[in-house]
């Protein structure tokens, strides 16, 4: 009995391999034929909220609708996974025997060994590519890759969450299915995800896929409760429960207990061969899963193992249904060589064999760090190298360096000091430029050909101020100050002697002023003229200037006057100091008021008298007179009245 049964595996063995042979010599496209949708139509795709899942799921998962679990890390591992191809026994709803085969692997390292790869590489998914797995996976140089997420076999549209190596290419909009994820520190995610979950990024997913069903949840089988939560609307059509139900060649991904990554796959034809999902749950339980969620399957599920396809597919061929042809899907499982952390070693370098070979000035794990050794206490340190703080040089930024840095072109920095070269040029920069041991007398500039003295100096080294006579540039400007008067050597303005005035001194001070610039006034007792030199009273006065005769006569009559002047104050201050003088005014006062009021009262009564109205009167004859009221009454009851009045 033995013997039959090793010879049936044997049998079986050797099917499998031929079918895998002519699948992978006719490489064309499929049928689509074995189709195995969880709803009757994409449309009709589930949509109920994040909500509604966590008050289906039983009591004992409270609110968490999905699990966590740290992912498997040992750095001493350098094979990135083992597969195994297996045959084992399924026992179905009926208690019947049947065998069940396929491939599993497991991943270890799956933060740096697994991806999420989407169809043809990058962008598969934005433009609704189909490519079989075989060209997604040389496309990432995977070891081993498995078909993945569902996708719109009409359009191509990739279905559910999705994220590959760190990029967010998609979300499912809050539509609740069983997820499968690695996030960034390492933590496998495994469950129905909120959008708020999908979303985070203070610890962002860097692999995510969706499946259909949540098949073993905390190692045990969760399929029943996975059905209940993820029905669709149109429950009545049944075709949730046909999913679940019929077999047909299957692929799961989930976890151990180390928190390695498991991909299992079966072979099988829809309603033929292969296992339901119940029947799947039972196996990955034990093979020692803890979580694991169903993923596309029937004609969609392969198995690539280093760039060939290594299942027997179910589709047939469209342009020879006689054989066999992998189908073209969306996003797959990638298992590949060791990935730095990061990937992409930060920029700054090359993953090789798992490990970042940075470039210059880069160190660390994943080449985020700057290294340029020694930049001293007066450095930065950049990707260019050492940055030397302003005043500091060299390699490590410790010599000081001079300012500007080539001494102004005119020496050399020695130990943060310029040395200038030869004599001509002086200063802590260099920039001086000098003439002579006086350096123009600092009444010059030094220029290479010598000094150029300023307006008013003149000599080698400006040293010599203008000669009597001349002033400006070079002292070639004659002056043209008269009596004697000095020039300014720079400006050339005179500095006229006492007695003089004018812009050349041409004038004598006019009578009455002396000294220099004529500020003085004369000030004699008897006499209005004075020297105009020195202020002298005792001088004879010029009657040949006509301006002097002037100023003479102006002179005294203003002394006259001031006299005059100065009498009558006097007089008026005696007067008014006089006691018979104020009472005199007081009394003159008092008779003014007394008269102006008299006056005033006069024009009062006169006016009143001049307006008087004349009197009115009037007459009334006797007869019409009444003799009583009621005689009075009755008159007026018989005539009416007349106004017989008249004006006397």
């Amino acid at each position: 009995m033995a013997a039959v049964t090793s010879m049936k595996s044997v049998l079986v063995n050797i099917l499998i391999v031929f079918s895998s042979v002519r699948a992978y010599i006719s490489p064309g496209p499929s049928l689509d034929d074995d189709m195995l949708l969880p709803f009757p139509s994409f449309e009709k795709w589930p949509r109920h909220s994040h909500r509604h899942v966590r008050d289906c799921q039983p009591d004992i998962f409270g609110n968490a609708t999905h699990e966590t679990f740290p992912a498997h890390r040992n750095s001493n591992i350098t094979v990135p996974s083992t597969t195994r191809y297996f045959v084992t026994k399924v026992v179905d709803s009926l208690d019947k025997v049947k065998n069940g085969y396929g491939h599993y692997t497991v991943i270890n390292n799956p933060l740096r060994t697994f991806s999420v790869v989407e169809p043809g590489g990058s962008n598969g998914c934005i433009e609704h590519r189909r490519r079989t797995v075989e060209n997604t996976s040389q496309a990432r140089t995977c070891h081993v890759a498995v078909n993945a997420g569902f996708f719109n076999t009409h359009t191509g549209a990739c279905l559910g969450n999705l994220v590959t190596d760190g990029k967010r290419i998609q979300d499912s909009g809050g539509i609740q299915n069983a997820n499968f994820g690695i996030r960034k520190d390492g933590t496998i995610v495994v469950g129905y995800l909120s959008e708020l979950d999908v979303l985070r990024e203070d610890n962002p997913f860097v692999q995510l896929v969706t499946g259909v069903i949540w098949l073993v949840r905390n190692g045990s089988v969760y399929v029943n409760e996975s059905r209940t939560t993820e029905c669709a609307d149109m429950q009545e059509t049944g075709s949730l429960d046909r999913f679940v139900n019929v077999v047909s060649a299957r692929t799961a991904v989930g976890h151990d207990e180390e928190g390695r990554v498991v991909l299992v796959h079966i072979d099988g034809q829809t309603g033929d061969r292969g296992v339901n999902l119940w029947e799947f749950a039972d196996y990955l339980q034990r093979l020692g899963l803890v979580n694991a969620i169903n993923l596309d399957g029937g004609g969609s599920a392969t198995v690539v193992l280093n760039g060939s396809v290594a299942n027997y597919p179910s589709d047939h061929c469209a342009d020879n249904p006689a054989w066999r042809c992998a189908r073209a899907v969306s996003t797959a499982l990638c298992v590949h060589s060791l990935d730095c952390e990061p990937a992409n070693c930060s920029g700054h370098g090359e993953c090789v064999e798992g490990q970042c070979q940075c470039q210059c000035r880069w160190s660390g794990a994943g080449c985020e760090e700057l290294d340029c050794g020694d930049c001293g206490l007066h450095g930065n340190c950049t990707e260019d190298g050492c940055v030397c703080e302003e005043g500091w040089l060299g390699a490590t930024c410790d010599e000081p360096d001079c300012q500007p840095s080539n001494c102004s072109g005119h020496g050399i920095c020695v130990m943060g000091q310029c040395q200038c070269q030869e004599n001509s040029w002086s200063g802590p920069a260099c920039d001086v430029l000098q003439c002579g041991t006086n350096n123009c007398s600092s009444h010059g500039n030094c220029m290479v050909d010598g000094c150029v003295c300023e307006p008013g100096w003149v000599g080698m080294e400006c040293e010599l101020t203008c000669p009597p006579g001349l002033f400006g540039p070079n002292c070639a400007v004659p002056c043209t100050c008269e009596h004697g008067a000095t020039c300014d050597p720079q400006t050339g303005a005179c500095t006229c002697l006492p007695g003089w005035t004018g812009v050349a001194c041409d004038h004598v001070c006019p009578f009455g002023t002396f000294g220099p610039e004529c500020s003085h006034r004369c000030e004699c007792a008897d006499s209005c003229s004075c020297d105009r030199v020195t202020g002298d009273c005792n001088v004879t006065l010029n009657q040949t200037l006509p301006t002097d005769l002037y100023s003479a006569s102006h002179c005294i009559a203003t002394g006259v006057i001031k006299e005059q002047v100065s009498k009558i104050r006097q007089e008026m201050e005696d007067l008014l100091r006089n006691p018979w003088f104020i009472a005199c005014v007081s009394c003159a006062s008092l008779l003014f008021i007394s008269l102006v009021g008299n006056i005033i009262l006069l024009c009062y009564h006169c006016s009143c008298s001049c307006t008087s109205r004349p009197i009115k009167y009037s007459h009334l004859p006797m007869h019409d007179l009444p003799f009583d009221r009621f005689q009075d009454e009755l008159e007026v009851d018989k005539t009416p009245s007349h106004n017989q009045s008249s004006r006397i």
